[in-house]
């Protein structure tokens, strides 16, 4: 029997690793068709609507990052492709978007390629993770590091003061039948963002799952889970806050994995030594962040 090296991919088996490339394309093309179509059905309740759509576009961002994890392509592919889609997204996103017609079909586009540069990012980075202790220690310091930036950090700042730059930098969800109206796509609207961070690192869970023989299923099921539905109730109430995703997904990928990720008590107390190393760190940006002019 052969084992694969660490740091190195192994297939998941099954039907999604026999005809990824088939199965990839349908998925990036039924993502755009939905951030196209669905502002041009009428007649959908919106607070339905808006959680179809967005419950919808979690599911194959999910399935796009799951299925790109069970490839091996090599960390130079995956830097080239992280590069090449960044800079086409970067394009997209800066040239002539300011008319309805390019706000309908090429902002979409450009919200596809970031996607798509996210989840090669997020496959590069997860070969740094070479063994399965070090998975609970990176999943609790993300969901931390995410929940201090929405909340205390740079993201609540600029959400709070400059909310175009977030829109600008991620993933736009619109509203279903915005662009059925009597205006058109003129009145096309968004009803909520995806960060990019969020189909980063779960493609780094899912390169992690396949990497050492994990359950993908299971997983999946977690992640997609627990994410669609608290991003489901805050869609539905428009008085809810922002929520960050990241701690989401890494409490799905924690609870489905726990058992075959063991630490010794040791490891234990040096998670526990790493945890509060990143609260206080935290805790003195927040206020630095607080005192800055």
């Amino acid at each position: 029997m052969m084992a694969a090296a660490p740091g190195e991919r192994t297939p998941a088996g099954g039907a999604a690793d026999r005809c990824p490339g088939p199965l990839l394309a349908l998925t990036l093309v039924s993502l755009y068709a939905l951030l196209v179509l669905a502002p041009l059905i009428p007649g959908v309740h919106p607070v339905i609507g808006s959680v179809l759509v967005t419950v919808l576009f979690t599911l194959g961002a999910l399935i796009a990052a799951s299925l790109w994890a069970r490839l091996s392509l090599g960390p130079w592919v995956e830097l080239i492709a992280f590069v090449l889609a960044g800079l086409n997204w970067f394009l997209y996103a800066t040239i002539g978007m300011s008319g309805p017609l390019a706000r309908f079909a090429l902002r979409p586009a450009s919200d596809i390629l970031l996607v798509f540069a996210m989840i090669m990012g997020g496959l590069l980075l997860s070969r740094i993770i070479r063994e399965r202790g070090v998975i609970i220690p990176v999943a609790i310091v993300l969901a931390l590091a995410d929940v201090f930036t929405v909340f205390f950090g740079p993201t609540g700042e600029t959400l709070e003061k400059a909310p175009a730059i977030v829109e600008a930098v991620s993933v736009k969800l619109p509203a279903m039948g915005s662009a059925a109206g009597p205006a058109g796509i003129a009145g096309l609207t968004h009803i909520a963002t995806l960060g990019p961070g969020d189909t980063f690192f779960a493609a780094l869970f899912f390169a992690v799952i396949v990497r050492f023989g994990l359950s993908m299923r299971r997983t999946f099921a977690w992640l997609f889970g627990v994410t669609a539905v608290v991003l489901a109730l805050v869609v539905a109430l428009p008085s809810a806050p922002p929520i960050p995703v990241l701690p989401l997904m890494a409490g799905g990928f924690l609870v489905a994995n726990w058992r075959e990720v063991r630490l010794t008590r040791r490891e234990w107390c040096y998670v526990g030594i790493v945890i509060v190393f990143v609260i206080v760190l935290l805790a003195v940006l927040w206020r630095a962040v607080q005192a800055a002019p």
